[in-house]
């Protein structure tokens, strides 16, 4: 349990956002607060509409729900009022003060659209406290942004010591994935943060995301050891990883290999590259790029584990190489 929470139980974006708070906490003193904006869209009109008697109750009671679920003692009563006069912004607005901070939102009457806002400096689940809002409110769509307030980056770095002058860059389209297995955008960026976070092992600073409406899922990560992306395209069948590192160790070669694992592709485009700060002469590795059609996806995940070297996956796979290149 962490902070009442049982962490197993929790998403990987919430577990990424809570092992945040408190790594970045230990290095600095306790961070200012954790902030979370929750955009919901299509909600029951008689949940949020304030045209609808009902809805006020509805408001009241998902702000006594989450307070109590994310553990924040409110302070006062919750305060609901109407405002606007524009068709595009009337709606009810929403303030609770909380011991830790506050919790707000606006109800937007024109489209039955709620915008919430979560502020403490008692860290809490960003994700589970979103979901919560959005099964009382019946929304149909969900945006999620979280981030950590009050972290001062000039007293200390949280950049690993064991960085090295080497810098890696992989970029990797997988192609055949399903189509279904694409289309569950919440399923895809699980699988994203989850090979960075526990397959690689990186340090993820901060989360972006963008839905496309029938396009797919960009997500952007900001880490410790760099940065990496991630984007669907379910129309044509594919994704794309890119990461860049300069660990020493952690190249992105196991988040890629656990997304295939995951993915199971029928083709990939890859493209890897690996350099020596100020001195690219001296670099042992190389730029290696290949087209597999028709491969063994394991026989591919074990050469990005390490458990084949490079020449040994090329000869031994039955995949026809299009194009593949060694340059120092």
């Amino acid at each position: 349990m962490d902070n009442g929470f049982d962490i197993g139980s929790l998403s990987v974006f919430d577990r990424i956002m809570l092992n945040n708070y408190k790594r970045l906490s230990n290095n600095t003193g306790p961070l200012f607060g954790l902030w979370t904006g929750i955009d919901l869209y299509s909600c029951d009109p008689a949940a949020v509409n304030s045209h609808r008697e009902e809805s006020r109750s509805t408001i009241e009671g998902m702000v006594a729900d989450l307070c109590m679920d994310i553990d924040m003692k409110r302070f006062g009563e919750t305060i609901i009022v109407g405002f606007g006069n524009e068709p595009r912004v009337s709606g009810y607005s929403m303030m609770q003060l909380i011991e830790t901070s506050l919790v707000s939102g606006h109800f937007v009457d024109m489209n039955n659209s709620a915008y919430i806002d979560i502020f403490s400096c008692k860290p809490y689940p960003p994700e589970h406290a979103a979901m919560l809002c959005k099964d009382i409110l019946k929304a149909e769509h969900m945006e999620l942004e979280a981030a950590l307030r009050g972290y001062d980056h000039r007293l200390t770095s949280s950049v690993p010591h064991t960085l090295s002058p080497y810098s890696t860059e992989i970029t990797c389209t997988l192609h055949g994935i399903s189509h279904r297995m694409l289309e569950d955008n919440t399923a895809m960026r699980n699988l994203f943060l989850e090979s960075l976070f526990y397959a690689e092992g990186f340090t993820i600073e901060q989360v972006r995301q963008h839905r496309f409406p029938g396009e797919g899922l960009s997500i952007t990560t900001i880490i410790s050891e760099s940065g990496s992306e991630f984007h669907t395209n379910p129309s044509l069948g594919s994704a794309t990883y890119s990461s860049k590192s300069c660990h020493r160790r952690k190249h992105g070669m196991l988040a890629l290999a656990n997304i295939i694992r995951s993915t199971m592709p029928d083709s990939i485009e890859h493209y890897h590259q690996a350099s020596v700060r100020n001195n690219p002469a001296a670099d042992p590795r190389a730029t290696w790029s290949f087209t597999l059609e028709g491969f063994n996806p394991e026989a591919l995940v074990a050469y990005l584990c390490g458990q084949t070297n490079r020449d040994d996956f090329v000869a031994g796979t039955k995949a026809r190489q299009k194009q593949s290149y060694l340059s120092r």
